[in-house]
Order: structure tokens, then C-alpha cells, then sequence
């Protein structure tokens, strides 16, 4: 496949506050970018897009620390305008995008970690169904969620387990190709001498 580069123009302006009795801040992004021959996926193949692309949008997140607690949060959130220079949006793209995640201190040697993540609906092609054009499905939105413990035995060995997908979600990153369910995983770290 003879490919172009691209080229792009991009562009974004972001802002930050502190929240001192928090021991965290919020920050703002607002983003744009054009992208001529933007590259594309077509079939088992790619190809350069024929027109200007953009991509804008906003990313917000944020950290916060409760004073005197062992808990800290995180979280995030993105929205993405897409155009394919004809009016539609890019494939694989979603408009919106989220996470929360929490990291409990429970003691000296011992943590916990949750997180849930959101990805929107978005466009994609299905070369299945159309093998000669693709034809333009949208992929439902999903939620996930995982959890994790850690434990440490001593100074050279870590205790851990975790579980991802723990509700054993069912969800497309591409259309017609299926994801894993929920699996867990739990091992042993050793650590060298420092």
C-alpha cells in the first residue's frame, strides 16, 4: 500500500486549579487538530483519507486527597468532536470517555484499587456483513471495572491479585471481534537486594 504522510495542525489550551485542603487539582484541556491524508483502516488495508480531518474536544480531570484519609481518587473525562472532511465522524472514535479510580491505603503494607472506565458509542465499518464497501455500523457503548489488592510481605516480596471485567462485561473494541470476559490474576513479586 503506497501511503501519504500526514501532516497535521494541532492545537490546545488547558488550565489548572489547586485544591490545597484536597491535596489535588482540576484541569482543563480544550484541544483542535486538522489532519490532512489522515490514515484509516479499509478492509485489511488502510488508505489515506482524501480530505481534511478534525478532531476537537475537552479533556477534563481531576485528583483529590482527602486530608488525613488513606483514600485518592482519580478521575477523567473526554469529549471528542470528530469530521471525516465529509461531514461523519472517524471510526473507532468515541464522542465520550470516562474513568474513576480510588486507591485505598488500608494499612502500612497493604493497598486496594478500584477503577471503572466508560467508553461511548462509536462509529465503525463492518467488512463482513459489506466485504465490498464496508458499511457503516455503531458499536454500543461499555462500562468496565477493576479491582486489585496488593500486600507487601516484606521488603523483597509483594503479595498480589486482581480482577478485570469483574462483571464479566460483554463489548466490541472492533466490530466483530470479540473481547475477553472477566479474568483474575493473582502472583508473587520478588524484589533484588537495593
Amino acid at each position: 500500500v503506497n501511503l501519504r504522510p500526514e501532516e497535521n495542525f494541532t492545537w490546545d489550551l488547558g488550565a489548572e486549579y489547586s485544591f490545597e485542603y484536597l491535596e489535588g487539582y482540576i484541569d482543563a484541556t480544550v484541544f483542535h487538530s486538522r489532519i490532512d491524508s489522515l490514515i484509516s483502516s479499509y478492509g485489511s488495508s488502510a488508505i489515506n483519507l482524501t480530505s481534511a480531518a478534525q478532531i476537537q474536544g475537552i479533556e477534563l480531570s481531576l485528583v483529590a486527597s482527602p486530608p488525613g484519609n488513606a483514600l485518592k481518587l482519580t478521575g477523567s473525562y473526554t469529549y471528542t468532536d470528530t469530521d471525516d472532511g465529509t461531514g461523519q465522524a472517524l471510526t473507532r472514535r468515541p464522542a465520550h470517555m470516562a474513568s474513576l479510580s480510588a486507591i485505598y491505603q488500608y494499612s502500612d503494607k497493604t493497598s486496594i484499587t478500584s477503577g471503572v472506565s466508560y467508553r461511548g458509542s462509536r462509529d465503525d465499518q463492518d467488512w463482513v456483513t459489506c466485504p465490498s464497501s464496508g458499511c457503516r455500523v455503531t458499536l454500543p457503548g461499555y462500562t468496565l471495572t477493576n479491582i486489585a489488592a496488593n500486600y507487601q510481605y516484606s521488603n523483597q516480596i509483594e503479595l498480589f491479585g486482581r480482577i478485570e471485567n469483574l462483571f464479566n462485561t460483554r463489548y466490541e473494541e472492533i466490530v466483530n471481534y470479540s473481547t475477553k470476559g472477566r479474568s483474575a490474576m493473582v502472583g508473587i513479586r520478588f524484589k533484588g537486594q537495593p
